[in-house]
């Protein structure tokens, strides 16, 4: 995977489980199934599939198994076993129920602003960005070098609004000493 994005990350396992549970298949299989059910959006290195089929077998959720497929060559064949099939289907709702509420979600908006501490102690705005479209970036401090010394303080703050109406701000602030 190029964009090594957590809810990728996040979705390989659901994604063998998935493969798994219409029959068994070997490690190269399902990453090849993988990368061309998803038209090569995920592309998952044999060598990166195998923690991940470690780690449901670890859990109880699928077995493996040799099976000789020509005069020298044997496979390692994985097989989905019932707490898996119901790893699955938790792992299925969960993924419909996040669906379901992000597309509850019509507008983000972005704000974010950075103070640096003044000599009296009072904060003064050295960078500020916002954002309203559907995007979510803002880097509020590309613009303005930290200096060693001072001490900065960051404003930030999301608003989601809802396809109902209905809106959710969410703000924060951080600070830091350089």
């Amino acid at each position: 995977m190029n964009n090594k994005s957590n809810f990728r990350r996040g979705s390989v396992e659901l994604l063998i489980l998935h493969l798994l549970s219409q029959q068994d298949y070997y490690g190269y299989e399902i990453s090849t199934l993988i990368r061309e059910q998803t038209d090569g959006y995920l592309n998952i290195p044999v060598g990166s599939l195998y923690p991940a089929l470690y780690k449901l077998i670890d859990a109880g959720y699928i077995s493996d198994y040799k099976k000789q497929v020509g005069r020298r060559q044997v496979n390692v064949y994985y097989h989905l076993e019932d707490s898996g099939r119901t790893h699955l289907q938790q792992l299925l709702e969960d993924y419909y129920a996040t669906a379901n509420g992000t597309d509850n979600i019509s507008r983000i908006s972005v704000s974010a602003t950075l103070y640096e501490k003044g000599f009296l102690g009072t904060y003064h705005q050295v960078s500020s960005c916002s954002n309203t479209s559907n995007s979510t970036l803002c880097t509020a401090s590309s613009s303005y070098s930290l200096k060693s010394g001072k001490t900065y303080r960051l404003d930030y703050s999301a608003t989601f609004y809802y396809s109902d109406g209905t809106n959710e701000t969410i703000s924060n602030s951080q600070y830091k000493n350089t």
